[in-house]
Formats: C-alpha cells, sequence, structure tokens
C-alpha cells in the first residue's frame, strides 16, 4: 500500500519548518514530498537487489537498461522542491 499524496493529502504527513541561525524566515521541508520520494527510490532499490541476488543470477543488460530509465524517471519526477536547485535541508542532500 501506497502512501497517500503530498499534494491531495498534506495533512497526512504534517510539516517541518527550520528556521537556521542567520535567517529569520522559517524554511519548509516539504516532508510529505520527501518520504514520498523517498520510499519510491526505496522500492526501486529492492527490485534491483531482488534482480541482482535472486539464485546467484546477475543481472542482464536489459534488466540493467530498464532500472536505469526507471531510476532517471524517478529523478525526472521529483518535485520541484527536490530538485538540486532548490533543496537545502540535509534530508534532501541525503536524496540526491
Amino acid at each position: 500500500m501506497a502512501p497517500p499524496d503530498p499534494l491531495n493529502h498534506p495533512g497526512w504527513y504534517g510539516e517541518v519548518r527550520l528556521r537556521y541561525p542567520l535567517s529569520q524566515i522559517l524554511a519548509t521541508m516539504y516532508l510529505g514530498h520527501l518520504l514520498e520520494a523517498r520510499c519510491q527510490l526505496r522500492v526501486l532499490m529492492n527490485e534491483i537487489s531482488h534482480a541482482a541476488f535472486k539464485d546467484g543470477a546477475k543481472i542482464t543488460l536489459d534488466e540493467a537498461n530498464i532500472f536505469y530509465a526507471r531510476l532517471l524517471a524517478w529523478y525526472d519526477g521529483l518535485p520541484e522542491c527536490l530538485k538540486p536547485n532548490y533543496i537545502v535541508h540535509p534530508g534532501h542532500f541525503q536524496l540526491q
């Protein structure tokens, strides 16, 4: 079961705002978007690991290309707030 979409159910995730010492502005962490992106990435990582280590089999070039395309699609599908030009929080950097 997938978690709710953060755009349609933002209250399900809550929100965290940080104020860095040299700033007077509260910065939103976009917690829902971050958690959703992490979950999607972990699912992909699990599928890659399963394919790589199942019964001693190796990933074929075709499978590797499919996983590569899926990883690119995940990365390209990140919301704007998690794109490299806009990230500021440690969790966002870890995701990148």
